[in-house]
């Protein structure tokens, strides 16, 4: 079995093991991640009892695999512009 090492869990990291799990299903893939939770830059957090997300919103307008990625991950019903709605 091949044994693959990710450094870092922010949204890079996540999609190299995302991608080596597609290209390799049979390896062992370790993620590691200095803090203690996964994103990176990327966390939801509170403001006015309502939840937030923080950091690198805009991502999905330069990149637009962003929005492939997040259509293959079944994600895409939950994405919301902020120019359309209350985002």
């Amino acid at each position: 079995m091949t044994r693959y090492t990710v450094v870092g869990g922010g949204i890079t990291g996540l999609a190299a093991a995302y991608e080596l799990r597609a290209l390799a299903p049979d390896s062992e893939i370790v993620l590691l991640e200095a803090s203690d939770r996964l994103g990176g830059k990327l966390y939801t957090t509170t403001f006015a009892r309502r939840a937030v997300d923080a950091a690198a919103d805009a991502f999905l307008a330069r990149v637009p695999w962003g929005v492939d990625l997040c259509h293959e991950l079944k994600l895409d019903a939950q994405l919301v512009s902020p120019t359309q709605q209350s985002a």
